[in-house]
């Protein structure tokens, strides 16, 4: 949980997002300060006794990444701010594939957990949380779809 780069995972995705989201209004606006700051840099340019180019202005996805849009980097330290980010991004991206996990419970606490189950159902999402466990811990999962299947691969749930 804690090696989950939210950054590298969804940034280009949040960046196209962003610009579909922006009125036209904005994105010239954005084009034209970026315009504006390639005009001042090449006028500093000018000033050295260089053969120089400046590349023309960036495009709105090239100003958008220059912006330094990011996840804080102390979200990265929290396995529950992480969860909670990666499946409201999920969500808020729209994404069609299903976000698969493992051993999640092992970095919650209970009242985490309990959070984390209520922000899966509250977003109408499903989220696939493959727990690796000895025993079967149907308790602590019954608001899930639970399904224990032991170290001999035998399937409980038509046992129990």
């Amino acid at each position: 949980m804690l090696s989950v780069d939210l950054n590298r995972l969804f940034m280009k995705k949040i960046q196209t997002q962003i610009i579909k989201l922006m009125a036209d209004e904005q994105q010239v606006a954005v084009l034209d300060q970026s315009r504006a700051m390639i005009a001042k840099v090449m006028e500093a340019s000018f000033l050295l006794d260089l053969p120089l180019d400046v590349e023309e202005a960036p495009g709105l996805d090239q100003a958008l990444k220059f912006a330094g849009i990011h996840f804080p980097t102390d979200l990265t330290h929290n396995p529950s701010a992480v969860l909670e980010a990666l499946v409201q991004t999920h969500v808020e991206l729209g994404l069609k594939q299903c976000p698969v996990m493992t051993n999640v419970s092992h970095y919650l606490n209970p009242e985490q957990w309990a959070a984390f189950e209520q922000q899966v159902a509250d977003l109408g999402t499903t989220v696939i949380v493959i727990e690796y466990s000895e025993t079967n811990r149907m308790e602590k999962f019954k608001n899930c779809c639970y399904y224990y299947v032991d170290e001999d691969l035998v399937d409980w749930r038509d046992m129990n």
